[in-house]
């Protein structure tokens, strides 16, 4: 009966990683764009911003779009690295004091950073 149940335990666990991580890939593709503004192109970041609005309309305004361009544009002047870690480029938007500027940003970020968090509970 041993071998039975851990082959089935196996699969189960197998299948559960599977599931958490084709879960983890869809938030990657929903919030990537967020830390990826600056290799994408204008029609792909327009795009993700407004696919990411429709699909979380309750929490975001469509003025992410905006914001995201504005973040494009201020970037190499405000912001040492060209490549910021998601949690890096949240916390210099509070330390530069930029919250107030990018809310929908913030927003994303604090909402993606909650979802990390109950996958890790």
């Amino acid at each position: 009966m041993v071998g039975p149940f851990r082959d089935f335990r196996l699969r189960t666990s197998v299948t559960d990683l599977t599931s958490v991580f084709s879960w983890l890939e869809n938030i990657n593709n929903s919030f990537s764009f967020l830390w990826l503004f600056r290799k994408l192109n204008e029609t792909d970041l327009e795009n993700k911003c407004l696919d990411f609005c429709r699909e979380y309309e309750k929490d975001v305004s469509t003025d992410l779009t905006e914001e995201v361009n504005f973040l494009r544009s201020i970037h190499s002047a405000n912001f040492q690295s060209e490549c910021l870690h998601p949690w890096e480029l949240w916390n210099t938007l509070y330390q530069l004091k930029f919250e107030s500027l990018f809310p929908n940003i913030v927003i994303d970020k604090d909402f993606l950073y909650d979802l990390c968090g109950c996958c890790r509970s």
